[in-house]
């Protein structure tokens, strides 16, 4: 169960998530943006986004859009993520992280709610249907609080490339959104 302003989220035996409470943002990611005063299914994008993601980190901020990795088998419409099992949730006030694994695309974030805490550069509006984020890939963990989304996932997914910070199948830990609260 995550609670963030206004809302909840929870996840059920089956890998899917609920969620009810406000939602004037979309951060119920139910694909509409009304209030809900009982649990709806979460809906989630059948494709990774495209939009490069921003991601923000003291010394190694790191932005582009990568494509290897991408689910090819997922459909561009909407669906109830049958294929993804979601296995973790965090709420900000306004926007809601999932953490979804899937059996052959490995481990991602989906996130619906307040554009300006999605992380998804180019994309400003609010997203009431839960979108992956494309240059995260193989996601350990993730956290969310007003404004602000962190994970710890790998930086480049670049199989067996070696960076200069570090190899590339360790964790970093990356922020967006509002950051300067946590740096």
């Amino acid at each position: 169960v995550a609670v963030g302003g206004g809302h909840v989220v929870f996840l059920a035996e089956g890998g899917y998530a609920l969620a009810y409470g406000r939602n004037q943002r979309g951060q119920l990611g139910v694909g509409h943006t009304n209030s809900l005063d009982q649990p709806e299914k979460v809906c989630f994008t059948g494709s990774i986004s495209s939009a490069p993601v921003t991601l923000d980190f003291p010394e190694h901020s790191r932005q582009g859009p990568f494509s290897p990795g991408i689910c090819e088998s997922e459909s561009e419409q909407h669906t109830d993520a049958t294929s993804w099992n979601i296995s973790a949730v965090a709420c900000g006030n306004d926007h809601t992280l999932f953490l979804a694994r899937h059996p052959t695309c490995g481990s991602r974030v989906f996130a619906c709610g307040a554009g300006e805490s999605l992380g998804l550069e180019g994309i400003v509006d609010d997203q009431p249907i839960a979108m992956g984020i494309r240059q995260l890939v193989d996601v350990a963990a993730i956290a969310a609080r007003k404004d602000t989304s962190c994970c710890a996932a790998l930086a480049d997914p670049q199989a067996g490339e070696e960076t200069s910070v570090q190899p590339a199948s360790e964790h970093q830990l990356f922020f967006w959104g509002e950051v300067s609260c946590c740096l």
